[in-house]
């Protein structure tokens, strides 16, 4: 599967309720996803030519731009440069394919497969001298009166 390809299927999940998935423009050049819970961050821009990645502790990981100011000075990066803020925190320069993988593997334990299905409880517990039962609703239709367009529940 390509980047492109990739990076599309990670911006158009559904997400269980920790994650949302942000875009800036109507054109879809910048989207992102976040944790809420501890602010991990996966950005696309510009039709994917750069792409981050940020760790919950801040740690960034990046697509190699032409340059960038740091420290007030400018650098021009190359992949595997590492460059460390006072605070600690890092701007690693790596490849698309790593930071999408980076971010594939974070986000898609948080895939909601049932996105968009309401479950319904089809069961009633209740107790009677410290024992448990499990009362099932079983819904039918009534045979005698078939143009009663209603459903009956027996428990």
């Amino acid at each position: 599967m390509q980047q492109l390809e990739k990076v599309i299927e990670l911006l158009t999940q559904k997400y269980n309720s920790s994650i949302s998935v942000f875009g800036k423009n109507k054109d879809g050049k910048q989207k992102s996803i976040i944790d809420t819970e501890n602010g991990t961050l996966f950005t696309v821009s510009n039709d994917s030519v750069y792409i981050t990645f940020t760790d919950k502790d801040g740690n960034i990981w990046l697509t190699v731009p032409k340059s960038f100011i740091f420290n007030d000075q400018r650098y021009y990066p190359a992949i595997g440069s590492e460059y460390t803020r006072s605070d600690g925190q890092k701007y690693t320069f790596v490849t698309q394919e790593v930071v999408v993988s980076m971010a594939r593997d974070y986000f898609e334990k948080f895939v909601d497969e049932n996105y968009g299905i309401e479950k319904r409880l089809n069961y009633l517990l209740f107790s009677y001298e410290g024992d448990q039962y499990v009362g099932d609703y079983n819904r039918f239709k009534s045979k005698i009166h078939n143009k009663i367009d209603a459903y009956i529940s027996n428990n």
